[in-house]
């Protein structure tokens, strides 16, 4: 059976008392046997009176350098905790000394980079400490608008149909579109209206646009193969529109983001297309400078004898937009 520390120092009157020095000490006892033994703790060393209790030497002297090692241990501890909420420059516990951070102790000098960066470098410790400086930075703040979300990354899913001056109605005529032509409100490119629509929810932060679902109540234009171009400023701006209605499309590029295609599926009373981007570039879209706007424009690319004398579109924006 092992011997276990208590047992090992239990104290037992001994027979023949042991002489030793101060400042060692005696420890007397037993072992498993019965026999007496005595054990005298003089410095780091470890006597032993009797031949039989060698072994417990080695046990004795392992249980002394565990305790040690703890020991150790928690002074570590404690000059790390001591030293970490203190930056180079300020004073000690008792004000009696500048702390001298070690050159090449890393942890001491990312601490320290750390309170650097929240402002807490002070020769002199005042009122205004790290404990104080990271309450400050816990108060409540007011959020932006748009913004619902703090503390994590938020991916929206939209999905924004257009609305009032969003919407094209095209002329009053049942011409026929030849590809390439521009489909407008009206024949006269001056006389052509933006068509906008707000799809982020922040002014300036991008958006990613996946598809385009274009309505139609005219079900001339089933199977057409369209094109939806995308701008981030006023496409009629500055007689940026050069041709109107049933014209061949031809814009200025101010603002361009790039186009969306596909072809229009064929319904009972109307159509409808989904489009997809034209490249993966034009997924990501900026909105108008200061706003939250994107413009749109419809062009057919296969000839086109519109059923209805004046036939309505109205796309549904589909996508994504990453908040803080």
């Amino acid at each position: 059976m092992t011997p276990t520390l208590e047992s090992m120092l239990a104290i037992e009157p001994v027979g023949t008392p042991v002489d030793v020095a101060a400042p060692a000490v005696l420890i007397a006892g037993k072992d498993d046997t019965g026999k007496r033994t005595a054990l005298v703790l003089d410095g780091d060393a470890v006597k032993v009176s009797d031949a039989q209790t060698q072994a417990k030497r080695g046990m004795l002297k392992g249980y002394t350098d565990q305790l040690e090692a703890l020991i150790g241990a928690a002074n570590t501890a404690v000059a790390m905790l001591n030293g970490a909420v203190q930056t180079a420059g300020q004073k000690d516990k008792d004000n009696s000394a500048s702390v001298v951070l070690a050159s090449n102790d890393d942890l001491f000098t990312q601490f320290s980079d750390l309170l650097s960066r929240i402002g807490e470098v002070q020769g002199t410790p005042t009122a205004n400490t790290v404990l104080a400086r990271l309450k400050d930075l816990t108060q409540p703040f007011v959020l932006g608008g748009g913004s619902a979300e703090i503390g994590r990354v938020v991916t929206k899913h939209f999905s924004i149909v257009a609305t009032g001056p969003g919407i094209l109605t095209r002329p009053t005529n049942q011409t026929a579109y030849a590809v390439k032509d521009s489909v407008s409100n009206s024949a006269t490119a001056s006389n052509v209206t933006a068509m906008p629509v707000v799809l982020s929810d922040i002014n300036d932060d991008p958006i990613e646009l996946l598809e385009i679902q274009l309505d139609s109540n005219d079900p001339g234009f089933a199977d057409a193969y369209v094109n939806v171009h995308l701008f981030n400023a006023d496409p009629t701006a500055n007689g940026g529109v050069i041709n109107g209605d049933n014209g061949r499309w031809l814009n200025n590029r101010a603002g361009y983001l790039g186009y969306f295609t596909g072809t229009m599926t064929g319904m009972n009373d109307g159509c409808v297309g989904v489009l997809s981007p034209k490249g993966p570039a034009v997924r990501i879209l900026n909105p108008n400078a200061g706003g939250r706007t994107i413009y749109w424009q419809l062009q057919v690319m296969s000839v086109v004898t519109p059923a209805n004398a004046s036939g309505i579109f109205t796309p549904r924006f589909k996508g994504v937009q990453g908040r803080a």
